[in-house]
């Protein structure tokens, strides 16, 4: 039984499919499928009902991804506290960001750097449910995401700050200097926002449908940049967390209802050693932090 074997089973399990686990782990759907069938011969039972292309994880399956779940884990822990005993001076991080939080990460970025030159770090860009799911999958030591409440057992939040949501419009708008505007006055305005994958976007439109009220979604665009470069030419609108909109030209407007506040946090796996690298860098934001927002 290999360590290759059971992340092959838990990326099949977790996606529920060969086809999605083979184009996540970066191999043929062939080689997964021939893979996992080896470690149902080793172990003597079936880990998959086989339907066409269909797959249903079996009883012994969900018993035994317990044991391999917990195997991966304990094997990436030992290779990082090994890794560790570098005490710092090499190594590499791996953190996801989602793009609302860029600017507060890159300039944590600089002085992390500064203050160990030896710790390469791979940084991804994503949405917050994106990175969430590789932080469980072990392609990121953390992230730094935007969430409304914590909805995943298997990982651990360190809650940074809250910042509300709020209408974002352009110098001339006629709700500059608003005290507030409220989601029925926001429904009619015509509005450019990142697209529904981002999770602000699924929080927001969850309450346009709570207030039954149909936004006038103009333009969709899967990047905040662009979205905010259409803001400001004055004929769109849009909504986002406001510390993603502070170092802009732009202004925002708090919108009236209540508990519109998104939090930002480093999420990591939970149970599982944090690097000394991931410490150092969580600390050096929490250190900034007073400066930045």
């Amino acid at each position: 039984m290999e360590l290759r074997q059971l992340r092959y089973f838990v990326r099949t399990k977790d996606l529920g499919s060969f086809t999605e686990a083979s184009r996540s782990l970066n191999i043929t759907q062939s080689t997964l499928s021939q893979q996992v069938k080896q470690l149902e011969e080793e172990l003597g039972v079936l880990l998959f009902d086989r339907f066409g292309k269909r797959i249903t994880v079996t009883e012994a399956g969900e018993l035994f991804y317990q044991f391999a779940a917990e195997s991966l884990k304990k094997a990436n822990d030992g290779a990082v506290l090994l890794r560790d005993l570098n005490d710092m001076n090499t190594g590499t991080l791996k953190i996801g960001v989602t793009y609302g939080l860029r600017n507060l990460f890159t300039a944590v970025l600089i002085k992390f750097s500064e203050a160990f030159p030896g710790i390469s770090v791979r940084a991804v860009f994503g949405t917050s449910d994106e990175l969430m799911e590789k932080v469980r999958s072990y392609e990121l030591d953390l992230a730094l995401v935007f969430f409304g409440e914590p909805d995943q057992e298997s990982l651990a939040y360190d809650t940074l700050f809250s910042s509300p949501m709020a209408l974002v419009c352009a110098d001339d708008s006629r709700f500059k200097g608003n005290k507030a505007v409220s989601l029925k006055d926001i429904a009619g305005l015509p509005l450019a926002i990142a697209t529904k994958e981002y999770s602000a976007d699924h929080f927001f439109l969850r309450l346009f449908r709570k207030h039954r009220l149909e936004p006038d979604f103009k333009m969709e665009i899967n990047d905040i940049s662009a979205v905010l470069d259409l803001v400001r030419t004055g004929r769109w609108y849009s909504i986002m967390v406001e510390i993603t909109v502070r170092e802009s030209s732009l202004h925002t407007v708090p919108i009236k209802e209540k508990n519109l506040l998104r939090k930002a946090a480093f999420v990591r796996l939970a149970g599982a050693y944090e690097k000394k690298a991931a410490k150092e860098f969580t600390a050096q934001l929490r250190k900034q932090l007073p400066e930045l927002i």
